[in-house]
């Protein structure tokens, strides 16, 4: 899961992070689940009859970048062939909180969260999924990998 030119990255990755935590503490914060993924989600049938995404197992949620949660989910649930769609994910995302809170007007600022929420995902929460992962295997996990790996382009 791991070749050299991925090591490559995420070593260059920990030697930027001091200058990213300062980039990051100055961007719009909010609430967040901090483990949105498929096993801490489901829909249910919202008044007029539509899917409503449903997140529970809230123990972990913290005060972050709410660009970090639609990173983890969509690790998670996109797959290879739909890996181009990322994009036009994050800039829905970002209209719809910029809609509801007048934060995020600037596409360049949240771009910019969205890679540095993404790089903290992929140090953070996949290093935390890989360590049990060398003694019971997480089925999942390569796959996530994968995926967190397409969204740097690496």
């Amino acid at each position: 899961m791991y070749p050299a030119a991925r090591r490559h990255f995420l070593a260059q990755a920990i030697r930027e992070i001091t200058g990213n935590w300062t980039t990051l503490c100055a961007l719009p914060k909010s609430l967040i689940h901090n483990d949105l993924n498929p096993r801490n989600t489901c829909f249910r049938r919202g008044a007029a009859g539509q899917p409503q995404l449903v997140a529970y197992d809230w123990e972990l949620a913290t005060y972050h970048l709410p660009q970090y949660d639609a990173v983890e989910l969509l690790c998670f649930v996109l797959g290879p062939d739909r890996y181009h769609l990322r994009a036009g994910y994050f800039e829905y995302y970002r209209q719809q909180l910029h809609a509801h809170n007048g934060l995020f007007a600037d596409r360049l600022a949240f771009a910019e969260g969205t890679r540095l929420a993404t790089l903290e995902f992929g140090l953070h929460r996949l290093g935390l999924y890989l360590m049990p992962h060398t003694r019971s295997p997480y089925a999942f996990l390569p796959r996530v990998v994968e995926s967190f790996f397409a969204g740097v382009g690496c």
